[in-house]
């Protein structure tokens, strides 16, 4: 129990344990063992010792014991063991290894039948201090079938899911080639290593390993596989026709590594050994596909990589950190990943993207340099990360040398093209590519560099393809680009083609594509900042930073970029202040109005707005001063200048008047709506809302719509028509959803909470809010945060936690001071109602006062992070 354990079942001459951790299991077992050896133990017991066997798994319970496989398995190790033996899974290695205590290390037994258990397993001895016997004789069990593969010296790590696709690929009938492609130092070499030892058992232990890397002619393709079986050479026979004759004598698997720079010359004789060995089959790595119609690719991904605020025990769990933790722990065995530590861990295998050969490198520079300080190094990553190992070859001993061994394969042509392609950032379409890099052949070149695994594919949800480079293999490319004449004409056209885009899809934002145009804009998010930074120094001649930001500013308030857009157009504005784009400028404006306002920030936001109204009123653009006093009306609404708000929105609908049905009006009328809320005149607000939603409708603006949804679920609420309330705003979250509005999405989920809230179902309520909060904190929308830690509080006094509540209805009172927007008139009666009654619950005037005033003294963020905890 010291260690976690809990004893799940007596079985009459053992014990079965679980753990919630391999590591923890492991310590026990050797502490077990090491308290065991100590005692003095009866002259009939002297003889007995205690047998222990660790396997991890999932299990199934019933009726208090443990079921499955993982159980089975187990005991059949225990039978296998010696008195006094610890024995690992090759599972339960995997994860104990990188948290096992100073001393304690697994010694691999090889492979094993274990008795009613289908598959061979590979198992493992502990050794530990104070091992009163270190030597044991062989297990009880038959060895199993090994594959003729060389040995390896270090542990591997995770790739199950990678591992059972190939292995099902292997055993199918109908496959009988599979390629296995990914960049350099992704691990193909191992990992194929890995699934030859697991097949052996369906070969009879007929598994070869052929290295191909010293290969320079493909004609000895056929003589390394003669050596590989161990097949003396004929000087009567050619190397193939005798290669052919002694794979057909039983069924055979040939693991053939690093084929990529044989492709040319050597897919014939893979061609050939298939058509002439029925019973052969083939798994090959390379960095590129052979081309054959037989051949199954399997494109091996970088490892899984954590976020940077994971715990180091989460951390524990992920391949990439397990595999840098026992890197590491080779040159510095007492290396662990602590809270100290864990971020700038997470971090680094992070931006080294998950890459093996990457991570391999960098933890073996952990005994002179800790891994914050390797952060700091990865803006030069190709040389920083070198190996001196001797027995490693030259492409696997420097990032640069792996990368440079697959450009050195393409053609000039292609060469240049991937160096071109190193100007995107994130990703590119084909379209793009063809535009920016002036290359006609565009496809064709993306398919090539693909097929190298030079380039990833993906499809996005429109149905597109859309490509990108690992941000090593860009940082390669850009080397290469420097050195050509073409850096700032690439970089020129990249800023014209991500322009005429965003300018392009800036007028359909409002109308029935917005969905999908939202969702384009965010695929190109990376290279649409990159364009921005590429804007000429010289704005008073172009103004193309600020025409972008014209572009981009609903897009960024939509999508929760709040902040870096009100950046943005604020460095573009105070650019061009002498400039004469007086339309774009008025637009510019008004946006980050938009941005002020959801940042809570009213001054700016009415100063923006009054700037830009003064501009379309010189320009005599109509429009542009009706959408201007709408969204001054929306910013004097929050701050409780009903009077104004109103005002504003009736000199809006004027000048609107006579055109119809438009967005505007639509507008105004939303906004007169708010005016009525918050002066508690519901049936004023629901017909208000109303219309302005059947013009939106028409208009196709489903933003607008799931928007107005909200807000008809609130009326409905304040009404005490709950049923109603739910029903909208669930219909709002759909819609939010499919739009990817995240600020909207958010409000929508907080007002389901304040609904499920007022019927008692406060643990929805909080699960609610709790999604809710992260989404307003990334928008920076105070005025919402307010709101939610409100719901919070509410939810936690029913519980009982009055002193949380009163500290969180205090930051919240405080965050709506600070922002200068009160509570609404349909809000306060219910919110003073639970406070009161919190108050008189705890009992305690002054613990209720102090909690509430430490509350106040929170900044936002402090008061979201607590509310958080």
């Amino acid at each position: 129990s010291r260690h976690g354990g809990k004893e799940v079942q007596d079985t009459g001459d053992g014990f079965i344990i679980a753990f919630p951790t391999a590591g923890s299991a492991l310590t026990c077992a050797v502490a077990a063992q090491q308290a065991l050896a100590k005692e003095t133990w009866p002259d009939e017991l002297g003889l007995m010792k205690v047998r222990m066997a660790l396997n991890t798994g999932d299990v199934r319970s019933h009726d208090g014991q443990y079921h499955g496989s993982v159980v089975h398995d187990a005991a059949r190790m225990l039978t296998a063991a010696h008195g006094g033996q610890i024995l690992v899974s090759d599972a339960t290695a995997s994860l104990a290894s990188g948290s096992a205590e100073a001393g304690v290390r697994l010694v691999d037994l090889g492979v094993y039948r274990l008795r009613d258990v289908p598959e061979a397993k590979r198992l493992f001895q502990v050794v530990y201090p104070q091992m009163a016997r270190t030597e044991f004789g062989p297990l009880a069990a038959e060895a199993g079938h090994r594959a003729n593969l060389p040995p390896r010296f270090t542990r591997f790590f995770g790739r199950e899911e990678e591992m059972t696709r190939i292995r099902e690929l292997l055993l199918s009938p109908e496959v009988r080639l599979v390629t296995v492609t990914g960049s350099g130092g992704t691990g193909k070499t191992r990992l194929s290593q890995e699934v030859a030892e697991r097949v052996a058992e369906s070969f009879a232990g007929a598994v070869y390993f052929v290295p191909l890397a010293d290969l320079r002619d493909p004609a000895h393709i056929a003589g390394a596989i003669l050596d590989s079986l161990g097949e003396a050479r004929s000087p009567r026979q050619e190397p193939l026709d005798q290669a052919v004759e002694a794979l057909s004598r039983k069924l055979t698997l040939l693991a053939l590594d690093n084929f990529e720079h044989l492709v040319e010359g050597g897919a014939e004789v893979v061609q050939a050994l298939l058509i002439r060995v029925a019973s052969l089959k083939l798994l090959v790595t390379s960095r590129q596909v052979l081309g054959l119609s037989a051949e199954r690719e399997f494109v091996l991904s970088p490892l899984p990589v954590p976020r940077t605020d994971e715990s180091p025990e989460l951390l524990s769990l992920y391949e990439s950190v397990q595999l840098f933790l026992d890197r590491a722990q080779q040159v510095m065995p007492h290396f662990q990943v602590n809270n100290a530590n864990a971020a700038a861990v997470a971090a680094l295998v992070g931006g080294l993207e998950g890459i093996p050969l990457a991570i391999e490198l960098a933890a073996a520079r952990v005994q002179v340099i800790t891994p914050a300080q390797m952060l700091s190094q990865l803006s030069h990553r190709l040389d920083f990360l070198a190996s001196r190992k001797r027995d490693v070859g030259e492409r696997q001993r420097t990032l640069r040398g792996a990368l440079e061994w697959s450009y050195r394969l393409l053609a000039p042509e292609l060469q240049r093209f991937f160096a071109r392609l190193s100007v995107f950032r994130g990703g590119w379409t084909m379209e793009a590519a063809e535009e920016v890099c002036e290359e006609p052949l565009a496809l064709d070149y993306l398919e090539q560099l693909r097929e190298c695994s030079l380039l990833l594919s993906s499809e996005t949800e429109a149905g597109a393809f859309r490509f990108r480079m690992l941000e090593t293999l860009r940082e390669y490319g850009q080397e290469w680009l420097a050195e050509s004449s073409e850096t700032d004409s690439l970089r020129h056209r990249h800023l014209a083609y991500f322009l005429a885009l965003a300018e392009a899809i800036a007028p359909r934002l409002i109308g029935p594509e917005q969905g999908e145009l939202f969702s384009r804009l965010e695929d190109e998010n990376d290279n649409l900042r990159a364009a921005l930074d590429r804007c000429p120094v010289d704005e008073r001649e172009t103004g193309v930073q600020l025409r972008l930001c014209g572009a981009l500013w609903r897009f960024w308030w939509i999508r929760g970029h709040a902040s870096e857009g009100r950046s943005r157009c604020v460095e573009a504005l105070n650019k061009t202040r002498e400039a004469k784009s007086t339309s774009v400028r008025a637009k510019v404006l008004s946006g980050v109005g938009i941005l002020a306002w959801l940042q809570c920030d009213y001054g700016a936001a009415q100063a923006f707005l009054e700037e830009s109204l003064i501009l379309y009123q010189e320009t005599s653009d109509t429009e542009g001063v009706a959408t201007s006093l709408a969204r001054l009306s929306n910013v004097a609404h929050f701050q409780g200048n009903y009077a104004l708000a109103r005002e504003l929105c009736e000199k809006s609908l004027e000048i609107e008047s006579g055109k119809g049905r438009t967005r505007i009006a639509a507008a105004s009328l939303c906004n007169l709506g708010n005016v009525a809320i918050g002066q508690g005149d519901y049936a004023s607000a629901r017909a208000l809302y109303e219309e302005s939603v059947s013009i939106f409708r028409d208009l196709g603006d489903r933003t607008a719509t799931g928007h107005l949804r909200v807000n008809l679920g609130t009326v409905a609420k304040f009404l005490g028509d709950y049923a109603s309330a739910r029903s909208l705003l669930d219909e709002s979250v759909e819609i939010q959803r499919e739009i990817g509005n995240q600020w909207g999405l958010a409000m929508a989920l907080s007002e389901i909470a304040l609904v499920a809230c007022e019927l008692g179902e406060y643990a929805s309520a909080r699960s609610l809010l709790r999604q809710s909060l992260p989404i307003l904190q990334e928008c920076g929308y105070r005025q919402a945060i307010a709101a939610t830690i409100d719901g919070l509080a509410a939810v936690e006094s029913a519980g009982g936690h009055l002193d949380w509540a009163a500290r969180m209805w205090g930051a919240a009172e405080g965050i709506r001071e600070e922002i200068g927007s009160p509570m609404t008139h349909g809000e306060r009666p219910r919110y003073q109602q639970r406070v009161s009654e919190a108050r008189a619950a705890l009992g305690d005037d002054v613990a209720f006062d102090s909690a509430w005033k430490a509350g106040r003294e929170m900044s936002w963020e402090s008061a979201v992070a607590y509310a958080l905890e």
